[in-house]
């Protein structure tokens, strides 16, 4: 079977259902959807079926361009299953076997599919009608682990009631996302929330504390200052360890041009809250611009974006996922 990887790190593919977006707090200054193809195409006129309309998707009275690729993802992944060691897929009926393992004896799991890599779900330019599509896909397709990250996330059961009022097609998936009920999430949504300083981590993780789903994440990318989690994650949560109601966090640096320091302090801290509470966590990258107590000028590394391991300070060197069992599909 064939091996799947992908640039981001710490999920398996990407699909879209639009793309475009605005710019809400610091982490945008340089999002990477803004100038990555799709929007530069359609910023160009060649979008195909665009007519040689130049379309603009980022700004908040600009268009949010629908496309079609995560439905062409998931109608080519639906029927696969990952090893969580090498990468390689397999037939999902494999995670029914009596092993349930790869030929290099790493455990199958679903596949992680970034759901909004070039747009935020809960843009309030997003018709109704796509997020109710998007409800209609996660409900209807429980051999993928879908993952939704916003900066919106105090829109969340607006839009989804949105749906509710406007789309008698899509009215009983967005009742699935947004169950009070949260010991009952859909068991295949992850939901995260973009966390780039102290102030985004006191808006959002309250939050996104506040949806259901069956895995809560932070994205600490790009992180622009230190962050206290334990000072936001509600009662429970303290020095010594614990960060109640979430999952999983992935930290990093901004890569790119102009990007802006990231002291390499911030993400030690980072990981060393996640490793008291028991959290995994995932170093993505340390950027281009990091810095620390000992290097002046900031360090720049060989990798283009920070991201090799290998130049890292040992324990930094952390990419960890959320253990989760995989129910038969």
């Amino acid at each position: 079977m064939k091996t799947l990887t992908h640039p981001i790190g710490w999920c398996d593919d990407t699909g879209n259902m639009v793309v475009g977006c605005s710019k809400v707090s610091p982490g945008c200054l340089h999002c990477y959807a803004a100038v990555d193809t799709p929007a530069r195409v359609l910023r160009a006129g060649k979008w195909p079926g665009a007519g040689g309309r130049k379309v603009e998707t980022w700004g908040p009275a600009a268009e949010r361009w629908p496309v079609q690729s995560l439905v062409a993802k998931v109608k080519r992944l639906r029927k696969l299953c990952i090893c969580d060691r090498c990468g390689e897929t397999w037939p999902v009926d494999a995670l029914n076997t009596r092993f349930g393992n790869c030929l290099c004896c790493g455990p199958l799991r679903r596949i992680r599919l970034f759901a909004d890599s070039n747009s935020d779900w809960l843009d309030d330019r997003w018709p109704a009608e796509t997020l109710g599509d998007l409800a209609e896909i996660v409900r209807n397709h429980p051999t993928i682990d879908f993952l939704l990250l916003t900066k919106r996330p105090e829109k969340f059961r607006d839009r989804l009631l949105t749906v509710v009022d406007k789309c008698v097609e899509s009215r009983m998936a967005a009742y699935h996302l947004m169950s009070p009920n949260s010991r009952f999430p859909a068991q295949n949504l992850w939901l995260g929330v973009s966390v780039e300083d102290q102030t985004r981590a006191l808006e959002r993780i309250p939050k996104l504390l506040e949806m259901p789903a069956a895995v809560r994440f932070l994205s600490c990318e790009p992180l622009l200052g230190p962050v206290d989690l334990a000072q936001v994650c509600g009662p429970g949560a303290d020095r010594a360890g614990t960060l109640p109601g979430i999952d999983w966090v992935i930290v990093g640096g901004e890569s790119g041009d102009g990007a802006r320091p990231c002291r390499v302090e911030w993400i030690q801290d980072i990981v060393r809250q996640c490793a008291r509470a028991g959290v995994p966590c995932y170093v993505k990258q340390l950027g281009v611009n990091s810095t620390n107590e000992h290097t002046d000028p900031p360090w720049f590394p060989a990798d283009g974006k920070g991201a090799d391991m290998n130049e890292w300070p040992d324990d930094l060197r952390v990419r960890q996922f959320p253990k989760r069992e995989t129910p038969n599909p």
